[in-house]
């Protein structure tokens, strides 16, 4: 996980009290084709790192096993659902 994706993360984790810190989760860092003023993949890999956390949490207290977490930084085309 980079610094972006960890920043976001870590905000997410605090505002909704997840105790899996940032370090479990994996974050595949595919290449993004955009050119982008600011890092938008890695906003949405922080956000599904913390959607995924939060399932793994839930998961954990109906006493399911541990999960491991990861997210792919890659963007989808809204129009065609193909990667890019």
């Amino acid at each position: 996980m980079n610094s972006n994706q960890k920043n976001v993360y870590d905000d997410i984790a605090e505002a909704v009290s997840l105790a899996t810190p940032a370090e479990k989760i994996e974050v595949d860092q595919t290449p993004t084709f955009l050119k982008e003023p600011i890092s938008v993949a890695d906003f949405a890999a922080g956000v599904a790192a913390a959607s995924g956390a939060s399932a793994a949490e839930l998961g954990q207290a109906r006493g399911l096993p541990d999960q491991e977490i990861s997210a792919d930084r890659r963007i989808w085309h809204a129009d065609s659902g193909q990667r890019q």
